[in-house]
């Protein structure tokens, strides 16, 4: 599977057809991530083995294991790949802002966990490093609308788990007025501390 095969008028439908399983959308993120040469996340070696069950990976250095998800937004959800894919599909495909209610009935999930997905991804988006450590922010009193991003699902897919791309520049300047409006907010937690999927 090549990331550049996705067509670009590809719908809602067609897309969650394309990535029905885990394991389809684990090896997308792999070429995505890794152009499927797997580096290990702790000491950069490129000698790493793959389990049987295709989620785990070992590195032949350090010797510590890991998988597809670490370093990224992904990591310490419970959540799917597919559905986190989706959301992001959503995103890109939109011409209209995407609340935490909506992406919650389109692909199943409460809204408190949609809202966490949310989160993430913008917060993602506003880290010049995307992936590990990120601190999570919201305005307790305002539910969470996603501006849609004028990106390629593959495009937006690299940024949020590389960081080797750039915003373009309308979402850049949504992205300030945003936060001129927003202010400084009202708390910030962790990813570790909360993944409502498992409430």
């Amino acid at each position: 599977m090549k990331p550049t095969s996705l067509n670009a008028n590809i719908n809602l439908e067609e897309f969650c057809a394309r990535f029905s399983t885990e394991e389809i959308c684990r090896e997308y993120l792999a070429i995505i991530r890794w152009n499927n040469s797997p580096v290990c996340p702790h000491c950069k070696h490129d000698n790493v083995y793959q389990y049987e069950n295709g989620k785990l990976l070992k590195c032949a250095k350090c010797r510590r294991q890991f998988t597809i998800r670490i370093g990224t937004l992904f990591e310490d959800s419970k959540i799917s790949l597919k559905k986190w894919f989706i959301a992001v599909f959503l995103i890109t495909s939109g011409e209209k802002e995407l609340s935490s209610v909506q992406l919650g009935k389109e692909i199943g999930v409460t809204q408190k966990t949609a809202w966490f997905m949310l989160n993430r991804i913008r917060q993602c988006l506003q880290e010049e490093r995307p992936g590990r450590h990120i601190v999570y922010q919201e305005q307790k009193s305002r539910q969470p609308m996603m501006k849609p991003v004028n990106k390629p699902f593959e495009a937006m897919l690299k940024f949020l788990v590389k960081g080797e791309d750039t915003l373009s520049d309308k979402q850049e300047e949504s992205k300030l007025a945003e936060e001129k409006q927003d202010g400084e907010p009202a708390y910030t937690y962790h990813p570790r501390d909360f993944d409502p999927e498992t409430d």
